[in-house]
């Protein structure tokens, strides 16, 4: 039996392999390189071309066993699909600075410091309300053919194992999941006049792969590449601090506060106290721009 673990980066597709105590699998890793177009773009069919290679690689040398599949994603991407669930837009990341305008006017308009309480994240280039306002407006017949928004991560799930859904990690880096529901905000969805069935569901249960060489598998909702990081270097608590560097960098730390408390976003329980992940937030921009604020 072993754990397969994907994840989708800014500067490569990594696939690997567990064994069921955790350790790597020798021999059993494989790596594509990718990167962002001039527009801090992502290519979504090119995205999934790229897992589809290392994990016929990877299958390839160990082709049985895999019980359980795991995926990790740059935090914060918005996809527009079609009613076919083909892409009509390039992946935007979270380093895409053209929609400051239009964070600069949502602030104007709603209550930054609210927002951040109810949702998470402040009201910003990288998230997903700026975005899509900024989408609508410069590309409008780009947006009126998109019958589903989804991260990349969503994306890869739907292309390559046949499920559309998200997770609570994933879905809270978009700016538009409330903390108190751990659901898709009402107040964002009637301002952007999107409906819930236009997004995927959050799901914090795995869902059996029932497509490809990983039929019968078990594939758990996406993670954010910096929580994933946090859990895998053992910093879970607040007496270690979890530090990237990569494209990006970004310092992380966890603590525990009052469900619905604090400043920062967090994986929200049902009450009483919680483990809050790292809050939801933009990382460091790309090299040469380090100066620069966040718009």
């Amino acid at each position: 039996m072993s754990i397969l673990v994907i994840d989708l980066g800014s500067s490569s597709t990594r696939a690997v392999l567990f064994d069921v105590q955790a350790e790597l699998i020798p021999g059993a890793m494989t790596r594509h390189p990718s990167q962002f177009n001039a527009d801090n773009e992502d290519d979504p069919r090119a995205a999934v071309d790229r897992v589809n290679e290392v994990l016929a690689e990877l299958t390839a040398k160990f082709p049985k066993g895999i019980t359980d599949i795991g995926l990790s994603c740059y935090a914060t991407s918005l996809i527009g699909l079609d009613e076919n669930h083909e892409p009509v837009t390039p992946v935007l990341t979270y380093a895409d600075a053209r929609p400051a305008e239009d964070a600069r006017h949502l602030r104007a308009e709603f209550d930054e410091i609210e927002t951040l309480q109810r949702t998470g994240c402040r009201i910003r280039s990288n998230y997903w309300p700026a975005k899509l306002t900024w989408l609508k407006r410069t590309q409008p017949d780009v947006f009126s053919r998109i019958r589903w928004f989804c991260s990349l991560a969503d994306y890869v799930c739907w292309r390559v194992f046949g499920i559309f859904h998200t997770g609570i990690s994933v879905a809270s880096w978009t700016g538009l999941v409330n903390r108190q529901t751990n659901d898709w905000d009402e107040t964002w969805l009637r301002v952007l006049n999107l409906q819930p069935d236009q997004l995927p569901s959050i799901d914090q249960q795995s869902a059996t792969v029932k497509q490809g060489p990983w039929q019968g598998a078990q594939l758990h909702p996406p993670l954010g590449d910096g929580a994933a990081a946090n859990i895998g270097s053992g910093c879970t608590d607040p007496s270690r601090v979890a530090v990237t560097i990569g494209t990006t960098a970004a310092l992380r730390i966890v603590r525990e506060t009052e469900a619905g408390g604090g400043g920062g976003g967090g994986e929200q329980g049902g009450g009483g106290r919680r483990r809050a992940r790292p809050p939801p937030g933009p990382r460091a921009p790309p090299p040469g721009a380090q100066t620069r604020r966040n718009p």
